[in-house]
C-alpha cells in the first residue's frame, strides 16, 4: 500500500496558495453536452426535431458570446489552479526532493506508469528511467539538491501518472498522491525556467503533464499547456528531420506524441490545432526504435488519425463551417477515412468483436485507444449536416459507428476494471458517444414508439442503458464523483425525452 505524502489531512486544500490565477475562471458557463448536434434527422420530421433539439440546445449553448468557454465536453470540470503550492519562496530543489518516494515505492510507480501510460505515449525507455531512478536514490543529499531540475521534473511526472493509475490505493488517496507529485513536477519546471530554457526533457514533462491534466478533467489547463508544448517543440525543431542520429528516435517519437495530443484536444474543444507544419511521419515511422512489435503500428495509426482529423474536422469546425460542402464531399471524406482504417496493419484495422481479447494488455490499451478515437470521429462525420448544400445526417451510419466506439469502452472496463473509478479521456469519449446516442434516440422517439422497432436503433438504446448503469455505479475520488454526478444528470435529462413503448 502506498502511504499518502499529503500535508496534514485537516488542512483545507482549497485554501492552498497558488502560483497564479487559474485559466479556468472563464469556464463558469460550461457546456454539459458534447459538440452541437442540432437540426433535422430527416426532412419529414422537421417540427418534431426542432422542438427536441431546441430543448437540448438550451442547456448546451454558452451564456453569451462575451463569455468564452473551453468546456464543451467537460461538464463538472475541475476549477482552480492545478498545481498546489507546498513550497516556500527560497526553498529551491531541496524542498522538492524532500517529498520523493523511497526506492520500492518509486519503482512501483514507474511500473504503473509503463503499464498504463507508456503504451499510449511510447517515448521513454523503461530501462533508462529505472536506471536513472536507481542512480538518484544512491546520491548524497548534497548531490540530490544539485540534480538536474528538468530530469527530476520527469521523474515526478512519471510518479504522478503512475500514482493516478495504480490500483492498490483508495481513490481519494490515489488522487491526492498524484496531485502532490504533479505539483512537484511543475515546481521543478519552474526551477529550471522552462518557459525560456527548452530541452527534450522539459518537452517530455509538459507532454505528460498535459496527458495527466486531460485524465483529471482539467481540459482548459491541458489546452494551455499543449500550446506551450507546441511552441517549444517548434523551437527544438522537432518538426524537422533530425541530423543527429543519437537522439533522432526520441525526437520523432516526441513530435508524434505532441501532434496527437494537440489535435485530440483541439478536436474535443472544436478549436484550431496549434500544429500547422511538420515532417511527414508516415515516411519515417518505420525508422523508429520500439519495444513492442505493435508500437510502430499504433503510432502510425494515431499519426494518420491526427493528420486526417486536423485537416478535415478541426479546421472547418474551428471556423464554425460544415465539414462537408456537398453530399459527394461527405461521401468522399467518409470513404477516405474508412480506407485509412482498412490500410492499418492488423489487428488495428479489425472490427471483430473479439479484437480486444488479447493476453497482451499493452496491445489491448492501444487497440482500445485507436478504436474509440477512430469510431468517435466517424460518428461525427455521419452526423455532419449542411442543409444549404443538401447534406443530411446519416442516422444508421452514426449508430453503427457509435456502437463500435462504445464497444471499445466496454472492453476497457472488462479488461481493466479499476478504470471504472478513474475518470479520464476514455470516459470523456464514451460520455460524448452516449450523448450522441441519446440525442439521436430523443429526436427519433416517435419512430421508436411504433410497434415495429428498428433493431439498429435499439442497439444504440442498449449501449446507452449499459453506459448509464456504469456511470451510476462508478466510484472514485471526490472530484470523480462530482464529474460523474454532473454528467449523469445532463445525460439523464436527454434520456428522459426518449419515449419507448
Amino acid at each position: 500500500m502506498l502511504r499518502s505524502l499529503e500535508p496534514e489531512q485537516t488542512k483545507d486544500r482549497r485554501s492552498t496558495v497558488s502560483y497564479s490565477r487559474s485559466p479556468s475562471h472563464d469556464m463558469v458557463g460550461l457546456l454539459p453536452l458534447p459538440e452541437p448536434f442540432l437540426g433535422e434527422i430527416s426532412t419529414s420530421r422537421v417540427s418534431h426535431q426542432a422542438a427536441v433539439f431546441d430543448e437540448i440546445s438550451s442547456v448546451a449553448t454558452p451564456q453569451s458570446a462575451e463569455n468564452p468557454c473551453l468546456g464543451g465536453l467537460q461538464s463538472g470540470v475541475e476549477l482552480g489552479h492545478p498545481f498546489h503550492n507546498y513550497w516556500t519562496k527560497d526553498g529551491g530543489l531541496a524542498e522538492v526532493v524532500s517529498i520523493l518516494p523511497d526506492r520500492p515505492r518509486a519503482l512501483q510507480l514507474v511500473a504503473s506508469y509503463f503499464d498504463s501510460v507508456d503504451p499510449l505515449c511510447p517515448m521513454l525507455s523503461r530501462g533508462h528511467i529505472i536506471a536513472e531512478v536507481e542512480h538518484f536514490q544512491h546520491l548524497s543529499f548534497e548531490e540530490k539538491h544539485g540534480y538536474n531540475a528538468a530530469k527530476l521534473a520527469l521523474h515526478f511526472i512519471i510518479y504522478a501518472a503512475g500514482a493516478f493509475f495504480i490500483p492498490e490505493v483508495e481513490p481519494e488517496e490515489r488522487a491526492s498522491l498524484s496531485d502532490l507529485y504533479l505539483s512537484a513536477s511543475h515546481q521543478c519546471l519552474c526551477l529550471c525556467s522552462y518557459l525560456s530554457q527548452f530541452s527534450l526533457e522539459t518537452a517530455q514533462v509538459i507532454l505528460l503533464i498535459g496527458y495527466l491534466l486531460i485524465n483529471t478533467n482539467r481540459v482548459s489547463e491541458a489546452w494551455t499547456f499543449s500550446g506551450i508544448l507546441v511552441r517549444q517543440a517548434y523551437a527544438l525543431r522537432l518538426h524537422r528531420t533530425s541530423t543527429s542520429q543519437r537522439d533522432s528516435i526520441l525526437r520523432r517519437r516526441l513530435w508524434q506524441a505532441v501532434v496527437v495530443q494537440d489535435v485530440s484536444i483541439a478536436y474535443h474543444l472544436a478549436l484550431p490545432p496549434s500544429v500547422i507544419h511538420c515532417i511527414d511521419m508516415r515516411t519515417q515511422i518505420d525508422e523508429l526504435g520500439h519495444r513492442s512489435d505493435h508500437d510502430l503500428d499504433y503510432e502510425s495509426a494515431m499519426w494518420q488519425w491526427a493528420t486526417f482529423v486536423k485537416e478535415n474536422i478541426c479546421n472547418p469546425r474551428a471556423t464554425e463551417s460544415p465539414i462537408a460542402s456537398s453530399t459527394y464531399h461527405k461521401e468522399t471524406i467518409i470513404s477516405q477515412y474508412r480506407e485509412m482504417y482498412d490500410s492499418w496493419r492488423p489487428p488495428f484495422n479489425s472490427q471483430s468483436p473479439k479484437r480486444f481479447e488479447f493476453g497482451d494488455l499493452r496491445l489491448a490499451r492501444q487497440l482500445i485507444t485507436v478504436s474509440s478515437s477512430f469510431f468517435g470521429v466517424l460518428t461525427v462525420l455521419y452526423l455532419d449536416q449542411n442543409l444549404e448544400a443538401g447534406v443530411l445526417l446519416d442516422i444508421y451510419g452514426a449508430i453503427d459507428a457509435t456502437h463500435e466506439a462504445m464497444s471499445s469502452f466496454f472492453a476497457l472496463l472488462r479488461l481493466f476494471p479499476d478504470q471504472m473509478d478513474m475518470w479520464g479521456s476514455y470516459h470523456t469519449r464514451a460520455y460524448a458517444q452516449a450523448m450522441r446516442i441519446a440525442r439521436i434516440l430523443a429526436s427519433d422517439a416517435q419512430h421508436l414508439s411504433q410497434t415495429s422497432r428498428d433493431p439498429r436503433l435499439m442497439i444504440g438504446k442498449s449501449d446507452l442503458d449499459r453506459y448509464l448503469d456504469i456511470l451510476s455505479s462508478s466510484r472514485g475520488s471526490h472530484k470523480h464523483q462530482h464529474v460523474q454526478g454532473t454528467r449523469f444528470t445532463a445525460l439523464r435529462e436527454v434520456v428522459d425525452m426518449i419515449s419507448v413503448a
